[in-house]
C-alpha cells in the first residue's frame, strides 16, 4: 500500500512539472500584429492566411509558419522579408513583420529582337510557367527564368549563340519596366550532315530522308526552319532513323552520340546571288556515327495467354510472319495498336501485348529471330453508361443516335471509333478526338463509363449581298441558315433576292432522321422572275454603249418566270436488308423528285392597243412543265 501511494505521489509530481512550461507559456499572449512596408497591398489581405491572432497564446512555431505563409504569397521580396518579436508593454508579445513588395511590371520590352515574335515568347513562358507578364509582380529569379526561356527560343530559330540581358527601369516607387536586351548574333545554319560507320550499304540520302526536323541547310530548308540545329529536334530525328533501319529488319541497330563542329560558311541556298536575298552565315557539320548490325529474319511467330480468340488470330493481326524480315513498323502499328483494339472490339479494353524477341547471331549481316507475343487479356467490360458534356443547344439524342453502340452492351472499340466518326460527320461540333472521351471504368462491376466533351460550332448563318449589274440591274439579297434548328440536328436555309428586273426567294428544309430511322428528307422550293433583253443582243449593246442602261423602260423587257420544288430522300442500305453489313452501313441509296414549272411573258408594250412600240418577237416559249 505505501509502495502505490509512493508511485502515485511521483506520478502527480511529475505531472505538475511537466505544465509549468505550458502555464508559463500561456501567459505570453500576442499583444499585436505588425505590417511595416507595404504599401499596395492592405494589412488586411496580407493577415488573411494569418492563423494567429492578438490575444492568442504566443507559439514560434505556429508564428514561423505564418510568416512563411506571407512570404508564400508571391508578392514580397523574401530576401528583404524579416520576421521581428519582442516584448509588449503589457508582458505578452509584439509580433513585426518587415515586407518589401515587388514592384508591379507596367510594360515589358523586346529590344533588337527579329527572329521571334511577342505572341511566341508569351507562349513559350507560359508553357514554362514562367510568371513574367504585364501587371504581374516583378520577381528577379521569374525575369531569369524568362531569359532563358527567350534564349532557348532564339536557339531553335537558329540563333544559339544570342545574348539576353534584363535591365529594370524604374517607372514610379511601386511599377517597374523590363527590358530585355537581344544580341542574336549570327543566324547558324546546319551546312552538312554525315552517317559514319557501318551503314551497310544505306546511303546518306536514305538516312537524312528518314530526318524529319533537321536538314541540310538550303532553300526550302530555309523557309521552315529545318536548316536549324537544336538538341531535342536532333535527338527526335536520331529515333526516326533508328526506327527506319528497325522498319528493314534491323532492329539492333545503334546511332551513338552525334558531334557538333563549326563548318566554315553556309548559305540560304537561293540561287541568284543578290544582296538582302542570298545570305550566308555560319555552318555546322553534325557527325552521327551508325551501327547498323545485323538483319533478322523471323523464324517463328508464337502466342501465349489467347483465350478468347482462335490460335493464330493474334499472330496474324500482327502481320508478323515466318520468312519475312522483322518490320518494326509492324511491330509498333499491327502487335501494340491492333492487337489492342482487337481485344477492344471484345470490350478487354485493359488487354496488353508484349513482345517478347530471342535472337539467333548467324553471320555478321545476318541473324534470326523468334518471336513471342504474351497477351494479358484483363477483363471483359460493359459500357454503363455515356453522358455528352458541352451540347448546350443541341440535344442529347440527337448525339445518342449516331452511337452504334448501346449501353448494357460490352464495349466494343471499333463501335466506338465509327461512333466518334458519325459524330464528326454531323458537321455540329469541333473535331470530336479520342482525348476528348473521359473514361472511368469499374474493375469490381467490370462497367465502363464515358464523358464525351464536344464543342458545338455556330449553327447559325446570315448572309448580305446587293451590286448593280448591267444585266440584271441593281439589286440586294439576304439569307438565312442553320444546321441544328431547335437543337434537332435539322437544316433551315432561307434565300431571298430582290431588285428593279429581278426577283427570287428559296427555301430549304433537310431532317436527317424521319419516324426516328435514318432516313434522310429533304424539301427544296424556289420561285423567280426576271426581266431581260429579249429581242436581240444589238439593242442590249446599244444601251451599254451609251450608258444609259438606268433608262431603260421595264415594259419593252421580256420576263421569265420560274418556279419549282424538290424532294429527296436517302436511307443507309442496312435499313432495307441486312445482308452485305460490311458494306450496308456506310453505302446509302436515295430518291429524288423535281418539279419545275418556265415561262416567258412578251414585253409589256406588246400587250397594249398601240402597235407602233411593240418589241419584235424572235422566240416565245410557252409554259413548260
Amino acid at each position: 500500500m505505501f509502495k502505490r501511494s509512493v508511485f502515485v505521489a511521483i506520478a502527480v509530481f511529475i505531472a505538475l512539472v511537466s505544465t509549468l512550461p505550458v502555464l508559463g507559456q500561456s501567459q505570453q499572449l500576442i499583444e499585436e500584429i505588425e505590417i511595416r512596408g507595404n504599401r499596395r497591398i492592405p494589412r488586411e489581405t496580407i493577415l488573411y492566411g494569418f492563423q494567429s491572432k492578438p490575444g492568442d497564446a504566443y507559439s514560434e512555431m505556429a508564428v514561423r509558419r505564418d510568416f512563411e505563409s506571407v512570404i508564400g504569397m508571391g508578392v514580397f521580396d523574401p530576401m528583404r522579408a524579416r520576421l521581428v518579436v519582442v516584448d509588449g508593454p503589457r508582458g505578452g508579445k509584439v509580433i513585426v513583420i518587415e515586407v518589401r513588395e515587388y514592384p508591379i511590371i507596367r510594360d515589358i520590352q523586346y529590344r533588337n529582337l527579329k527572329s521571334a515574335t511577342e505572341s511566341e515568347i508569351l507562349t513559350r513562358l507560359k508553357e514554362r510557367r514562367v510568371g513574367v507578364g504585364k501587371e504581374s509582380p516583378f520577381d528577379p529569379l521569374k525575369a531569369y527564368g524568362a531569359r532563358k526561356v527567350l534564349r532557348e527560343l532564339l536557339a531553335e530559330k537558329g540563333h544559339p549563340d544570342a545574348t539576353v540581358d534584363v535591365e529594370v527601369e524604374d517607372i514610379s516607387v511601386t511599377s517597374v519596366a523590363v527590358v530585355f536586351n537581344v544580341d542574336e548574333g549570327p543566324r547558324v545554319r546546319v551546312k552538312d550532315i554525315e552517317f559514319t560507320g557501318e551503314r551497310d550499304g544505306f546511303s546518306q540520302r536514305r538516312l537524312k530522308g528518314a530526318m524529319q526536323l533537321v536538314k541540310e541547310a538550303g532553300l526550302f530548308t530555309t523557309f521552315n526552319s529545318k536548316d536549324v540545329y537544336f538538341k531535342d529536334k536532333l535527338q527526335d530525328d536520331l529515333e526516326r532513323v533508328r526506327f527506319f533501319l528497325g522498319t528493314k529488319g534491323y532492329l539492333q541497330a545503334k546511332v551513338g552520340e552525334p558531334q557538333v563542329e563549326p563548318d566554315g560558311k553556309a548559305s540560304n541556298g537561293f540561287p541568284l546571288p543578290i544582296p538582302g536575298l542570298r545570305k550566308t552565315g555560319p555552318g555546322l557539320k553534325i557527325t552521327i556515327p551508325v551501327e547498323v548490325g545485323r538483319r533478322y529474319k523471323i523464324t517463328k511467330v508464337e502466342e501465349k495467354g489467347v483465350t478468347i480468340f482462335q490460335q493464330g488470330l493474334v499472330a496474324a493481326v500482327s502481320r508478323l510472319k515466318a520468312g519475312d524480315y522483322v518490320d518494326a513498323k509492324k511491330i509498333q502499328e499491327n502487335v501494340f495498336k491492333g492487337i489492342k483494339d482487337l481485344y477492344g472490339t471484345q470490350g478487354y479494353i485493359q488487354a496488353s501485348v508484349d513482345f517478347v524477341p530471342k535472337f539467333t547471331d548467324l553471320t555478321a549481316e545476318e541473324g534470326e529471330i523468334e518471336i513471342t507475343l504474351e497477351v494479358d487479356e484483363g477483363r471483359q467490360f460493359t459500357l454503363r453508361r455515356l453522358e455528352f458534356i458541352g451540347n448546350t443547344a443541341t440535344r442529347d439524342h440527337v448525339l445518342r443516335r449516331e452511337v452504334v453502340l448501346n449501353e448494357g452492351d460490352p464495349y466494343n472499340k471499333r463501335y466506338w471509333d465509327l461512333s466518334v466518326l458519325r459524330l464528326n460527320q454531323l458537321g455540329l461540333f469541333e473535331e470530336v478526338k479520342e482525348k476528348d472521351a473521359i473514361t472511368r471504368t469499374n474493375d469490381r462491376d467490370q462497367t465502363l463509363e464515358i464523358d464525351l466533351q464536344v464543342k458545338e460550332r455556330g449553327r447559325q448563318e446570315v448572309t448580305l449581298n446587293g451590286g448593280v449589274s448591267g444585266f440584271s440591274g441593281s439589286f440586294f439579297g439576304f439569307g438565312y441558315s442553320t444546321n441544328n434548328l431547335l437543337g434537332y440536328g435539322q437544316t433551315v436555309s432561307f434565300n431571298f433576292s430582290g431588285g428593279n428586273r429581278q426577283l427570287a426567294a428559296s427555301v430549304g428544309y433537310t431532317a436527317p432522321y424521319v419516324l426516328g430511322k435514318p432516313i434522310s428528307l429533304g424539301v427544296q422550293l424556289f420561285a423567280q422572275r426576271q426581266q431581260y433583253f429579249g429581242n436581240s443582243y444589238n439593242t442590249f449593246s446599244n444601251y451599254f454603249s451609251t450608258g444609259d442602261l438606268s433608262q431603260v423602260e421595264l415594259d419593252s423587257l421580256f420576263t421569265q418566270e420560274v418556279a419549282g420544288g424538290t424532294v429527296s430522300l436517302s436511307s443507309p442500305l442496312a435499313v432495307f436488308t441486312r445482308r452485305f453489313r460490311e458494306y450496308a452501313n456506310f453505302t446509302r441509296i436515295g430518291l429524288s423528285y423535281s418539279l419545275t414549272t418556265s415561262r416567258i411573258k412578251d414585253p409589256k408594250v406588246n400587250r397594249d392597243s398601240d402597235t407602233s412600240n411593240d418589241i419584235p418577237v424572235t422566240y416565245s416559249q410557252p409554259r413548260i412543265v
